[in-house]
């Protein structure tokens, strides 16, 4: 089952597609949404940390699967990060080397920042690098 253009697309195109009964139909592919993104800073102690892990953890069940799961990267030596091309909805963000779990109730424990993004969205974010004391 194919679904016609959503009103925020931004591009769609039609592909003839030969089916194996050697039938030819033309199919719609629709590119759509615009993605969203996070860029940001980690710091400890007011300094930037470099080489520190950043997670986003999609809220969604279908966000997350669509996402395929837990989202990591890491800072670069001036302890920015991005995140790019992410469908809106709404996420949980933390930096941290201490966590060994990665869910809704760790992160919420941990002091993960809830995140919500809309389509075409761009959210700066500045992070304290989670340290269990």
């Amino acid at each position: 089952m194919l679904e016609k253009s959503r009103p925020e697309a931004k591009s769609s195109f039609s592909l003839p597609f030969r089916l194996t009964s050697c039938k030819t139909v033309l199919i719609e592919i629709t590119l759509g949404g615009q993605a969203a993104s996070i860029v940001g800073e980690v710091r400890l102690d007011k300094e930037p940390v470099a080489a520190a892990p950043v997670y986003l953890y999609p809220l969604d069940i279908e966000l997350r699967r669509r996402v395929h799961g837990l989202g990591v990267t890491s800072t670069g030596p001036d302890g920015r990060f991005q995140f790019k091309t992410l469908p809106p909805g709404a996420y949980l963000m933390l930096s941290t080397m201490e966590l060994d779990e990665f869910n809704e109730q760790s992160l919420r424990q941990a002091g993960a920042r809830e995140v919500a993004l809309t389509a075409g969205s761009s959210k700066t974010l500045q992070l304290d690098l989670h340290v269990e004391r």
